[in-house]
């Protein structure tokens, strides 16, 4: 009789011994996931933050020109002071064409990290200025 119940406790102790295994490899697989998620979701928000701030020059930069400058933000996009910044966003204008009738020029607004050399976004424009007659 105790050899009936030894045999029926060991296969019951491998069947929950494979249980917990592919539960342990389930877990496994929804913490990457989650893992996954989470980077996605914080470049999405980072790049959704660079598009905002780097169209909102690109339109201040169309009424107003504002000519070369650089603008510093920190983690959470806002403005600060290049010792707390994070990022920067940057403007470069080049004058394509200057005649008497006006003058084409390109300007080239990008925001990146500070320690890395490609852009989070970067949008170029092309404007063409009328000379005052």
């Amino acid at each position: 009789m105790k050899k009936r119940m030894s045999g029926r406790t060991g296969l019951f102790l491998l069947e929950l011994v494979i249980s917990i295994f592919f539960f342990v490899i389930a877990c496994a697989v929804c913490v990457q996931l989650y893992v996954k998620a989470h980077i996605l979701d914080r470049e999405n928000s980072e790049l959704v933050s660079a598009v905002e701030l780097v169209t909102n020059m690109a339109e201040l930069y169309t009424i107003v020109d504002t000519g070369n400058r650089e603008e510093y933000y920190n983690a959470e996009f806002e403005k600060c002071i290049k010792s707390e910044a994070e990022y920067v966003l940057r403007v470069v204008e080049v004058v394509e064409e200057m005649d008497e009738a006006g003058k084409l020029y390109t300007c080239s607004i990008s925001l990146r990290k500070l320690e890395e050399t490609a852009p989070v976004y970067a949008l170029s424009l092309t404007l063409y200025e009328e000379a005052d007659a």
